[in-house]
């Protein structure tokens, strides 16, 4: 099934399209500050995963210590 569109609504849609292109954030030169921002956000990241898994890790040994959970298992 196909839809038709006026060229009123094609008109509008390069519109839109256009504006979006123009306040594109990437289109911009891109600044030191905010690369160390980005670099500093994604070792946040990377850490806070590893502290996440730390604690997996923990939470199963303690786990297996349970005996209910023996059971279950």
């Amino acid at each position: 099934m196909r839809i038709k569109r006026s060229a009123g609504w094609a008109r509008e849609r390069a519109a839109k399209l256009i504006d979006s292109a123009k306040r594109n954030p990437f289109q911009q030169g891109v600044y030191q500050s905010q690369l160390f921002r980005l670099d500093m956000y994604i070792t946040m990241l990377l850490q806070y995963q590893e502290h996440l898994s730390s604690i997996e890790a923990e939470i199963d040994v303690l786990a297996e210590e349970i005996e209910e959970c023996k059971i279950i298992s």
